[in-house]
């Protein structure tokens, strides 16, 4: 098969490499930083054993040319930032063919729906991923937390035998939307982990940050029960149960979460390294959606508000009153 990964950043090139591996010709469409660093370093990819893969400049096809990477693509898998799907929306319309199927492994709830009113004419998937995966520099990434693919089940089209031939963990839902809220549930810890400004490990062995985590997400399942989307069962346990389990005092977190914090060390999420490079963050697609429905339906949600005013301010303003900011909301709550 002919697969594109439009977005060469850290979760479309662990998926494409993947599939690499497992012998499908695998297009790489990325940014110009990170296409030019490539082609002159090679690509490395490092996994939480420390075993690394290098691959030398030409063994893999990079490309900033949208052309290129579209036109042939059998399978277009879109990972970019959510913020950016209205600009590849507008980068594929010249050149995707009808035949080409489309799958969205964006954060977010709403990139599945825009693309399928932009492409009316192809097949696309909402999916979604449980694993981390942070940049090292431009052209070296590392799987610094496991996890799977989760599928929007199709009755055509088997997306699920596809990367589990590539070694990837993946599970077909029939209830894709509420797999996508809730993860993005969980992503209620990206901004939080952004604003602490440590490691996610640090901030899931630390009560205080956890019962902030607790109030954005019980506020979420507020909202969904309001909107009467049922959730699906992404972790171990079933996603109305994890707020208790993770406002647990520490003694009994720890021992029941350890698949939670068994993870790198130095691992911050997405929002976190974006926020630290001064780059707008995925806010609007995470606490803004949560905000959004619950101000339709009438469902208060005041601590992801202040989480959202916070990191918005703050990227007007840089970080250096991040450490206040961070510390007046774990006080409030």
């Amino acid at each position: 098969m002919q697969i594109t990964i439009f977005g060469a950043g850290a979760i479309g090139n662990y998926i494409g490499l993947q599939c690499h591996k497992s012998g499908h010709a695998v297009t790489f469409k990325g940014s110009d930083r990170v296409v030019r660093a490539i082609e002159k370093n090679g690509f490395s990819f490092a996994y939480p054993d420390d075993q690394t893969e290098h691959y030398p400049p030409g063994t893999l096809t990079f490309t900033t040319d949208s052309k290129l990477a579209t036109e042939t693509a059998d399978l277009l898998i879109i990972a970019v930032k959510s913020l950016l799907t209205d600009t590849i929306i507008n980068e594929l319309q010249p050149h995707l063919n009808t035949n080409t199927v489309l799958l969205t492994l964006q954060n977010g709830v709403s990139n599945g729906p825009r693309l399928k009113e932009a492409f009316p004419g192809n097949t696309v998937l909402s999916g979604m991923v449980t694993f981390n995966v942070v940049e090292l520099n431009d052209h070296t990434f590392r799987l610094s937390t496991s996890g799977e693919i989760y599928l929007e089940q199709h009755v055509a089209i088997d997306l699920q035998t596809l990367f589990c031939d590539s070694e990837l963990i993946a599970i077909s839902k029939g209830n894709i939307t509420g797999v996508l809220w809730s993860k993005l549930l969980l992503n209620l810890i990206n901004p939080l982990n952004a604003l602490s400004g440590q490691p996610l490990k640090t901030c899931l062995e630390d009560r205080s940050f956890r019962k902030l985590w607790c109030r954005c997400m019980r506020e979420g399942l507020e909202v969904l029960k309001a909107a009467g989307i049922q959730t699906e069962k992404v972790t171990p346990l079933p996603t109305h149960f994890l707020p208790f389990m993770i406002g647990l005092p520490n003694a009994i977190y720890l021992r029941m979460a350890q698949n939670m914090t068994d993870m790198d060390p130095t691992a911050k999420s997405s929002m976190a390294q974006d926020f630290e490079k001064g780059k707008q963050t995925e806010i609007d697609y995470l606490s803004g959606e949560i905000i959004s429905l619950g101000k339709q339906l009438g469902v208060p949600t005041p601590t992801n508000q202040q989480v959202y005013n916070t990191i918005k301010k703050l990227e007007q303003t840089g970080l250096e009153k991040r450490s206040d900011a961070y510390s007046t909301l774990l006080a409030q709550y």
